[in-house]
Formats: C-alpha cells, structure tokens, sequence
C-alpha cells in the first residue's frame, strides 16, 4: 500500500512538474516540502529524523571523457538502480545538478549510514554502458545528518550543505556525518 501511494504521488509529481525530466526522481523544492512535513510529524509523534546529501564524485570527468550523454547515464543510473533500494517511504530527490538528497524518516543515524554504505558497495560494483564502452560508476560522497528539535528545515538544510562542501575539499568517497550542535 506504501509504495501504491509512492507510485501515486511520483505520476501526480510528474504531472505537475515537480519531477526532474533527467531522472524522474522529484525535485529540491518537492524534497523540502516533504522534509517540512516530516518534521512535523516528527514533533508530533517524537521519531526520529534523518538527512542524507550526496554528490556524484567527479561527474565533470565522465563529461569531459565521454561526453555529457554518459554524465547523464550516470545520473539517471544512481536514480533508478542505486538509490532506488532505499525503503519504499524514504525519499530520494534530485538536489542539484550532481547531487540527489535523502529523507529517511523515523531513522537513527545508525540505520541511515547503513543504508548509505549499501548504495556505496552497490555503485562500487556497477557499470554503464555508453556507446558500447563499459564506464565503471563514479562514487559518490554524502554528508547524513539528523533532525533537531526545533530546527527549522533549512538550518538542517544548510548544515548539510556546508558540511559537504568541506568534504569535497578532502577528497573522493566520503562519507561524513555533522550532528546538530546542542
């Protein structure tokens, strides 16, 4: 019944926008409603709340090597084999142009870099095909965070973000976790 009212919701998103044309997955503005919501449904009810960031390592090479038809393979690649096999009721969006966004809702940290960890093996292990050359699947660095009570969306939001770009700056295959300061 779950993914039913998923699947639902995707063709109504699509219908009305509100869906990437790339990948199909929905959009940031899309993503941020629905971690809005999340949280409050996390004040009502006390779960907990988790945020994934995670960027494409490198995209710009497989551009520049391949061409952007096979960047976008990647993309639509990471959309519909890697970050496909979250639960059902997690959310993964198309965040910017090489980065995609994950709510994991009523999750630990520990449950949500679980899950991370099984889309890095999985990616590690995959291959597109462009233009009859097999290309191996960039790896992807992410930043999992966790909601605070009485953190408005965007804080969350913008702490991910930073965290993120710090990472970039160390390098590939990342993945780095910026609890909420008390």
């Amino acid at each position: 019944s779950d993914r039913e009212r998923l699947r639902q919701e995707l063709s109504h998103a699509r219908q009305h926008g509100m869906a990437d044309e790339l990948t199909g997955l929905p959009k940031r503005d899309t993503f941020v409603r629905q971690l809005e919501a999340e949280i409050g449904r996390v004040k009502r009810y006390g779960f907990a709340l988790a945020v994934a960031v995670i960027d494409v390592d490198n995209l710009e090479s497989v551009n520049k090597r391949y061409g952007r038809p096979a960047g976008d393979a990647v993309l639509r690649c990471y959309a519909g084999q890697i970050l496909s096999k979250f639960r059902t009721y997690d959310l993964v969006a198309r965040y910017g142009g090489d980065e995609f966004a994950v709510l994991f809702p009523n999750t630990q940290k520990d449950g949500a870099m679980h899950a991370l960890e099984k889309a890095r093996k999985s990616a590690s292990g995959t291959f597109i095909n462009q233009d009859g050359k097999n290309i191996p699947l960039p790896s992807f660095s992410s930043v999992l965070t966790q909601y605070s009570p009485g953190e408005p969306a965007a804080a969350l939001l913008q702490r991910a973000d930073e965290t993120l770009s710090q990472a970039r700056l160390a390098g590939y295959n990342r993945m780095v976790v910026a609890l909420p300061t008390a």
